[in-house]
């Protein structure tokens, strides 16, 4: 969802026990695919907008849309959501609130769920919203704004390791280098990443313009990055191609004629490298021990 509208080497850290993924449909797209579009910031705002004015859509919706797809692309690279231990790290604003929703979906599915928060409290009601059903449902969380680094680790090493973190702090509206807690827990992600979690970036990796594909501070690196409606404009950059890793364009129920009339066709670069949709992939990952350094 758009907002607003919303190396280290081997170390104790490294072992833990595997959760074995099952081959399954590839990230990524069909280059030649007409139903491919990439949008600017401004367009998806306008996309939010004129989905509710237009079309009757509320913001809401389209966010458990956008919150259900991240936590089925999660469950399809880890393999099975059973024994599946999660960190889902949400921001304070609507990119945080699809996070609160892939949460209890990954919950109802099976999965152990942990929720980090950079911010005790959501900035937009559908945020608020989803995150009090969450609380409804006793689903872990915690919050790591006063120490982010350090919480965060003592939070995971109390679930005994996770296997994937969901990087739901920043989404499209950001456009300035990350600060405070959500700064250090984009560092605290990456320290994951290189310890052999996977990372899994709900619309953009955060800390990304998505108009540019570039950062002005530290920014995710994501092995799946789950983009909501289409494209952004930044993902076509060189800047962003060691950021995004597999890209799923997940369709969360805006009118198609509504984004055919505000994206733009692709026309792929040739420096894009990313698999078409039916290559098989998997991703064996290693539980993630907590590291404080």
């Amino acid at each position: 969802m758009s907002d607003p509208r919303h190396g280290d080497g081997d170390s104790p850290h490294h072992a833990g026990d595997e959760h074995e993924p099952v081959p399954g449909r590839g990230a990524g797209f069909h280059a030649t695919d007409s139903e491919l579009l990439v949008f600017t910031a401004a367009a998806l705002r306008e996309v939010d907008r004129l989905a509710a004015s237009r079309y009757g859509l509320p913001t809401l919706v389209l966010m458990e849309n956008a919150g259900r797809e991240l936590a089925r692309a999660t469950l399809d690279r880890i393999g099975a959501a059973a024994g599946a231990r999660i960190a889902v790290i949400c921001g304070p604003g609507n990119n945080g609130g699809d996070g609160f929703t892939a949460a209890r979906h990954l919950t109802n599915a099976g999965a152990e769920v942990l929720v980090l928060l950079s911010h005790p409290e959501p900035r937009t009601p559908d945020a608020a919203g989803q995150l009090k059903t969450l609380q409804a449902m006793d689903v872990p969380m915690a919050d790591v704004a006063a120490r982010p680094r350090e919480l965060a680790e003592r939070a995971v090493t109390t679930l005994g390791g996770v296997h994937a973190v969901v990087d739901c702090l920043l989404g499209t509206g950001v456009n300035r280098a990350p600060e405070g807690p959500v700064r250090e827990l984009i560092e605290w992600v990456n320290h994951a990443h290189r310890h052999g979690v996977l990372v899994v970036a709900a619309d953009v990796p955060s800390g990304m313009d998505a108009d540019t594909g570039g950062h002005a501070g530290p920014v995710v690196t994501a092995d799946v990055t789950v983009t909501f409606a289409g494209l952004k404009q930044g993902f076509l950059s060189l800047d962003a191609q060691g950021l995004l890793g597999d890209v799923v364009v997940a369709d969360i129920g805006v009118p198609r004629e509504l984004l055919d009339q505000l994206g733009q066709r692709l026309n792929r670069p040739a420096h894009l490298d990313w698999p078409v949709a039916d290559e098989p992939r998997s991703i064996p990952r290693a539980a993630h021990r907590g590291a404080a350094d």
